[in-house]
């Protein structure tokens, strides 16, 4: 007689776990870490999840950041105060960016949102969020925005593929107008 195995359900159980850890984004209860943004507002957080964040395993080890850990896990007044000032990045970008640590969605997909973003992802070493940002300017360049995607992307090396794709955006633009 044959013994059958039983059935699991297929669950995607990391979606499910990421979906829930987006109830924690900016949620005060239980929170032991604040940022206080360039606009005055707090941005609650939780350490072992910005500690995570920085642990999460990747074959480039693009998903993961050392900024949290280092900074935590160090004697930095930050760590011990439980409070870091973000003189350079307003609530609205930094919750995003805490929305990605957290459960690797982002919402805002306009250029005036995704630029900070891009930039804020930049300054804590998520490479892939920044990634995700130039991909997103890049893949829904328009006549509304190319020249201030093309402005940023004029202003750093690193960005000279977007550079070249506005470029030929606007020369075919030019074209067929």
């Amino acid at each position: 007689m044959e013994v059958k195995s039983p059935t699991v359900p297929s669950y995607n159980l990391q979606s499910i776990a990421l979906n829930n850890y987006e109830t924690l984004v900016n949620n005060q209860n239980l929170s032991d870490f604040k940022f206080i943004c360039s606009d005055g507002k707090e941005i609650f957080a939780h350490k072992c999840i910005l500690v995570s964040f920085s642990n999460k395993p990747s074959e480039d080890e693009q998903n993961s950041s050392n900024f949290f850990r280092t900074m935590l896990e160090s004697n930095m007044r930050e760590s011990k105060d439980n409070c870091m000032q973000v003189s350079d990045i307003d609530s609205k970008t930094m919750l995003e960016l805490m929305r990605f640590v957290y459960c690797e969605k982002i919402r805002c997909i306009e250029t005036n949102d995704l630029i900070p973003l891009m930039f804020a992802a930049d300054k804590y070493d998520i490479v892939v969020l920044r990634s995700a940002c130039i991909e997103i300017m890049h893949n829904n360049l328009s006549v509304d925005n190319v020249v201030e995607i093309l402005t940023v992307a004029d202003t750093l090396d690193s960005l000279k593929s977007l550079k070249e794709n506005c470029i030929d955006f606007i020369k075919l633009w030019v074209l067929i107008s």
